[in-house]
C-alpha cells in the first residue's frame, strides 16, 4: 500500500525514494530492471535540475501499517509518577529538554522502531509506559505508543499535546 506524502523535499531525495521503492516492490527480476532504469532516470534528472530548488511537491510512501489505538492521558494523570517515560522526538530537540529520566527512542514513519528497542521496553520492570511527542499532527508520541502497541507492548498510553504540555506542567509546578 502507498501513502501519498505533501512536503517540501529536494528533487534528488524523491528520485531516491523512487528507487527504494522500485527495487522492493517489484519481486520479478525483469520488471525491477525496468523500475530501476526509470527511476534512475528520473534521479538524473534531478540531479541535472538547480540545488537549491525546493518546492513542494507529493511524495509516495509506504503507508504504516494499521497500529493499535491507545489512550491519551493528560500530564498531571497519576500513571506517570510509576511510569517508563519515552521522548519519540528527535535526538536535538530531547538534548534541548526532556522529562528528567525519560528514555529517548526517536519515531520516524520511514524508519520502523528496531524490534531490540520494543523488547528492552517491554522487558523493563515499569507497569506503565508513557510516550510524549513533539504534539503535532500527527504526533510522533502517539504514533510511537501506537507502534508499541501493536507490537504486543501493553499499558501504554500518550500525553496528549507532547513535551510542549509537559514543559509548561512542570513550569508551573516548580512555580508552586
Amino acid at each position: 500500500m502507498i501513502c501519498i506524502v505533501r512536503s517540501r523535499v529536494h528533487p534528488s531525495f524523491i528520485s531516491l525514494l523512487l528507487v527504494v521503492l522500485a527495487v522492493t516492490a517489484c519481486p520479478d527480476p525483469s520488471e525491477r530492471k525496468d523500475e530501476e532504469e526509470s527511476a534512475e532516470a528520473s534521479l538524473e534528472e534531478a540531479e541535472v535540475e538547480e540545488a537549491g530548488a525546493v518546492e513542494p511537491c507529493t511524495v509516495a510512501a509506504p503507508c504504516p501499517e494499521a497500529a493499535e489505538e491507545v489512550e491519551a492521558i493528560s500530564p498531571d494523570d497519576p500513571r506517570i509518577e510509576q511510569a517508563l517515560l519515552v521522548d519519540a522526538r528527535a535526538a536535538e530537540s530531547f538534548e534541548s529538554w526532556h522529562v528528567e529520566g525519560a528514555r529517548n527512542v526517536v519515531y520516524d514513519i520511514l524508519d520502523p522502531t528496531p524490534p531490540e528497542v520494543i523488547h528492552e521496553l517491554a522487558a523493563k520492570d515499569a507497569s506503565v509506559i508513557v510516550v510524549y511527542g513533539d504534539g503535532d499532527d500527527p504526533d510522533s508520541g502517539e504514533e510511537l505508543a501506537r507502534d508499541l502497541a501493536s507490537q504486543g507492548v501493553e499499558n501504554v498510553y500518550f500525553i496528549q499535546g507532547g513535551a510542549s504540555v509537559l514543559r509548561d506542567t512542570e513550569e508551573v509546578a516548580s512555580q508552586d
